[in-house]
């Protein structure tokens, strides 16, 4: 039900600039592997519409990977419940205003 989607999606992200990642590594979550090029992740963009997605899998693999601290960016906190699952010693920090933002870059 989503391809007609995915095709949309693929000719606007064709069009769109997109820079290779270069200081920050961004996790594909069709698969759990990190996306390496611009075209890399137009592809996974594209077939997030319609192929499983394996958030838990990007979690564990970021957590192998030393990563000791989550950002949860929006309303509610479903995601730190989720990932306090996997490991409980996670340090997980909420945004969901924009005073949590002004007080993590220190503004406030």
């Amino acid at each position: 039900m989503m391809a007609p989607a995915a095709e949309r999606l693929a000719r606007v992200l064709a069009d769109t600039p997109i820079a290779d990642p270069a200081d920050t590594a961004v996790i594909r979550n069709i698969d759990a592997q990190y996306y390496r090029t611009a075209d890399d992740i137009r592809t996974g963009l594209t077939k997030q519409l319609t192929q499983p997605i394996y958030w838990q899998k990007c979690a564990e693999r970021l957590l192998a990977d030393g990563v000791q601290t989550l950002y949860e960016i929006g309303p509610g906190r479903t995601l730190t419940g989720l990932i306090k699952r996997i490991n409980r010693k996670i340090n997980t920090i909420t945004i969901n205003s924009a005073q949590t933002i002004n007080t993590l870059i220190g503004f406030v």
